[in-house]
């Protein structure tokens, strides 16, 4: 089953050649995607679908050594508001949500309560106007906020 990610590649790439530049192009607004790329993994990324900057520029200053980041993941529409109307810990909660783990496991992985954790859920789905969760996490995955593959490699 290949469900390896084009970052833990760029990283393993990156470690066997210190010296080759890495810019990831990428679709996937997840911010968790941003996080990664900037430890070290690549050299600069670029958001095919967001991109305000020119991919040519972005590789010619990659190329001189420059170090190309978008400050944020771009916000993506999530039915009646952006994504980057949830906060950073709402997000993390959606995350885990969507990888399976209970309210109990989520809220012990974050340090807070099971009640905080649904609290976070449902506001989320009143912020965005969805029908309930389930049509909150489909559009998490459907617009890439949300990236079900992105697991921790070796």
């Amino acid at each position: 089953q290949h469900k390896h990610s084009g970052l833990a590649a760029a990283g393993r790439i990156k470690q066997a050649f210190p010296n080759v530049k890495i810019l990831v192009v990428t679709s996937l607004v997840d911010p968790e995607v941003l996080t990664k790329a900037r430890t070290g993994v690549a050299d600069s990324l670029w958001y095919k679908d967001h991109g305000t900057a020119e991919l040519l520029d972005v590789i010619r200053r990659t190329l001189a050594g420059e170090h190309v980041f978008p400050d944020t993941a771009p916000a993506v529409e999530m039915e009646d508001t952006m994504s980057d109307q949830f906060s950073p810990r709402q997000l993390s909660i959606l995350r885990w949500y969507i990888r399976g783990l209970t309210y109990q496991e989520i809220a012990d992985k974050l340090g807070i309560t099971k009640r905080g954790v649904r609290w976070a859920l449902d506001d989320m789905v009143e912020k965005g106007g969805f029908e309930n969760r389930e049509a909150l996490v489909a559009t998490a995955i459907e617009n890439k906020l949300m990236v079900t593959t992105l697991k921790e490699e070796a």
